[in-house]
């Protein structure tokens, strides 16, 4: 299950972004039977402003967003900080 690596990259970039954007990590759910059981391996657990947050992932996406047309290009570097979790630094 990961453990903030998704987010470890993007939350920085979150000083940058609208404060619109920075709402979404704000939120976290209880997740789904498969994160009470442990065999959850579509969660995102992160840090954000001192609180620990969790995003099921197993149902559907782990972040929801409703786009607004001039924060695309946010969405889009925080995707790919997001994809570069798997890549060696």
């Amino acid at each position: 299950m990961p453990t903030g690596s998704t987010t470890d990259k993007s939350l920085p970039y979150l000083q940058e972004c609208p404060e619109r954007i920075a709402e979404m990590f704000r939120h976290s759910d209880m997740g789904c039977e498969n994160r009470r059981n442990g065999s959850c391996k579509c969660g995102v657990k992160y840090t954000f402003e001192e609180e620990e947050k969790w995003h099921c992932g197993c149902c559907g996406a782990p972040f929801k967003i409703h786009p607004v047309i001039q924060d695309i290009p946010h969405y889009l570097k925080l995707m790919e900080l997001g994809l570069l979790r798997s890549s060696p630094e």
